[in-house]
């Protein structure tokens, strides 16, 4: 990993946040000229560099060790960019910001991916043509099938990423496909925290939230049929079959015991 200056770092940040001075709405395009300009120019072409160095790797799994390596180096730039945005409430495009928006994502940092996309749907930065989609769309379809390739292997994928993501692209227009990919991977999330909820015993079961299993389950339910709205070939349908038993189950233990189902 190439390690970046203290006061190289402070520069890019300081830099990325002149950068910034735009109307706010939409960004605004680069300066030309200046000290913003130049430090842009630099990180481009260290972009470039690395672009071609990924390029020449055929293998999925070291491209991705080297995107974990590289990401560091453009750390403060865009996170500087993003503060600035915050700040000043205002952007200009920057393919740098971008690139490492998707970087993140691939690398499995969705928690600093969510907040570079706040930053790049919020000022409608563009993404570079290679990427062949709008912004939501490629973050929430990347973010979905990371998601349902982890619940497929039988482990969890962490719920408040998918609930952040779900808040953040609510309102954007995107392919019904991919809307129905994501909600099909909050529902099989939802509905694994449900039974693993429910399967508590012992001391752990002290820990239990009441009524949690019960309401996750009617969620992901919710969210199942509304993938299946959406396209009705993304496989949800047993899914929905098996959760539509087990809500009418739980509704019926509230109706014996007037309290909350496991």
């Amino acid at each position: 990993m190439r390690a970046v200056s203290l006061a190289r770092a402070h520069q890019e940040r300081v830099l990325a946040g002149l950068a910034a001075g735009q109307p706010a709405g939409v960004a605004g395009p680069r300066p030309t000229l200046g000290p913003a300009a130049t430090a842009y120019d630099r990180m481009l072409m260290q972009l470039a560099e690395d672009r071609r160095r990924l390029h020449d790797i055929q293998s999925v799994e070291r491209k991705i060790a080297l995107k974990r390596e590289l990401v560091p180096h453009y750390r403060d730039w865009v996170m500087g960019a993003v503060a600035a945005g915050r700040e000043r409430g205002a952007a200009v495009q920057d393919e740098v910001v971008a690139t490492i928006m998707v970087w993140l994502i691939d690398i499995g940092d969705f928690a600093n991916a969510l907040t570079v996309a706040e930053h790049v749907l919020r000022f409608r930065l563009a993404l570079p043509e290679r990427y062949k989609r709008d912004p939501a769309t490629l973050v929430t379809e990347e973010i979905a099938e990371a998601a349902l390739a982890r619940l497929a292997r039988g482990e969890a994928f962490a719920l408040p990423i998918l609930m952040e993501l779900d808040a953040l692209v609510d309102a954007a227009d995107m392919p019904d496909e991919v809307r129905a990919k994501f909600n099909k991977a909050i529902g099989l999330e939802l509905a694994r925290a449900a039974d693993a909820d429910a399967a508590l015993d012992g001391d752990a079961a002290d820990s239990r939230i009441a009524g949690f299993a019960a309401s996750a389950r009617a969620e992901a339910l919710a969210r199942f049929r509304r993938a299946l709205e959406l396209n009705p070939g993304v496989g949800v349908k047993k899914n929905i079959e098996t959760l539509d038993r087990a809500v009418r189950k739980d509704a019926a233990e509230v109706q014996e015991t007037g309290g909350d189902p496991a």
